[in-house]
């Protein structure tokens, strides 16, 4: 079982929190979890950045390239087996785009990703909006997964909701390895106050790890 939180603040940063539901049918002594650190929307790469990486109760490492951070967490003189349960925090910076050229700001993402050898039986995703929006319509909302060429809210077997301020979706139903739900939200350019001197740091961290 998946479970993902996403607080989203005014700044576009999103504060989450993912809990896990592994079991384990042979012993283990690790799991990974891969966030991707670049995306591309028409053609075009943009990068992300990931901090306050926190895992409850449990022994991890982090290993960052140019493209994902991996969240190793483990022991390496303990097995696992049958029942666990992952609590992930992490804060994810430029993830909502302004697109000044045009009317709105994006959020894009893989918001469950497809480098998974396992399955997931249930998936929840709840994302907390800064302030009451109510005026999101079809085309402004957009859900879809793995090669399914299907983009809108009532075509999936999922259930969708929405509030002034919070956006729910439940997937009950088995997600196979190496399959993904991707989706976009589009704001008005004024709905985020964007901190230009932090994104102006944050090129600056880009650069070097382009250098690197």
């Amino acid at each position: 079982n998946y479970q993902i939180l996403g607080q989203i603040q005014n700044d576009g940063t999103i504060n989450v929190q993912e809990n896990i539901d592994v079991h384990f049918f042979t012993q283990m002594h690790w799991i990974e979890r891969m966030i991707p650190l670049t995306y591309t929307v028409q053609d075009t790469e943009f990068q992300v950045f990931v901090d306050n990486i926190d895992i409850s109760g449990y022994n991890y490492k982090i290993m960052d390239d140019y493209y994902d951070t991996n969240i190793r967490i483990w022991d390496a003189d303990k097995y696992v087996y049958w029942d666990k349960k992952y609590e992930i925090n992490y804060s994810i910076y430029w993830l909502i785009r302004n697109f000044s050229g045009m009317w709105y700001s994006e959020l894009y993402r893989n918001v469950v990703c497809y480098d998974r050898s396992n399955s997931i039986q249930n998936t929840q995703i709840e994302l907390t909006l800064p302030k009451a929006y109510t005026w999101l319509t079809k085309d402004d909302f957009l859900i879809t997964a793995w090669y399914s060429d299907k983009k809108s809210i009532d075509e999936f077997d999922w259930e969708v909701k929405r509030d002034e301020n919070k956006i729910y979706i439940t997937y009950n139903k088995k997600l196979d390895s190496y399959n993904w739900i991707t989706l976009t939200v589009r704001f008005p350019n004024n709905y985020f106050e964007f901190d230009h001197e932090r994104q102006e740091i944050e090129i600056g961290r880009a650069s070097c790890r382009e250098r690197v």
